[in-house]
Order: structure tokens, then C-alpha cells, then sequence
């Protein structure tokens, strides 16, 4: 058996692995640190930055 099928499957698994972590810690860190916002009648901007 070659070594290069066996490290492709081993790399894609890890990075399936750290891509589940990466969501399980995102969704409990939104799940613990979000507060509700008060709506005021105010305007406002929203200013986003894409990477």
C-alpha cells in the first residue's frame, strides 16, 4: 500500500476533525457570550470588513 493515499485520507480526517471542532466552538461561544440587543428608533451604520 502507498504511503500518499494513506496521509491524503489521514489529512483530509484531520482537517474534517478541526473544521467540526472549529464549528462546535464557534456555536458555544455565540450560545454563551450573546446578549439580545435594545431596538431604538435611532439610525444607525453598520460597518462590516470582509477578508
Amino acid at each position: 500500500m502507498s504511503k500518499i493515499p494513506l496521509l491524503e485520507k489521514l489529512s483530509l480526517r484531520v482537517k474534517f476533525q478541526v473544521r467540526e471542532l472549529n464549528s462546535r466552538v464557534c456555536h458555544w461561544v455565540f450560545r454563551v457570550k450573546s446578549k439580545p440587543i435594545r431596538v431604538s428608533q435611532k439610525p444607525a451604520s453598520i460597518l462590516t470588513k470582509y477578508l
